[in-house]
């Protein structure tokens, strides 16, 4: 990811923001794709910035209720076990 942004900002400051256009097609992050495509289209940064930052907010919330949801699911697993015992 750190030589992909290196060469980004190499064409960006070569060439300019607009020729970064061509290159994300090879971008297999969506996230940082995103963000190349709110450059690109010139949206204001303030926006952008909200913008992402809203995304990224959304994940690690999404990723809390699955981690929640697993570590409920490990608590329980005990209690599943003692019952195959007494009735199994």
């Amino acid at each position: 990811l750190m030589g992909q942004l290196v060469e980004l900002a190499t064409v960006a400051r070569r060439d300019g923001v607009l020729a970064l256009e061509s290159k994300l097609g090879e971008v297999k992050d969506p996230f940082l794709k995103r963000a190349l495509g709110f450059l690109v289209d010139g949206v204001e940064a303030s926006v952008a910035r909200s913008t992402l930052e809203q995304e990224i907010e959304v994940e690690a919330e999404e990723a809390g209720v699955s981690a929640k949801f697993w570590a409920d699911f490990g608590a329980l697993c005990p209690t599943i076990g003692v019952l195959g015992a007494v009735f199994g």
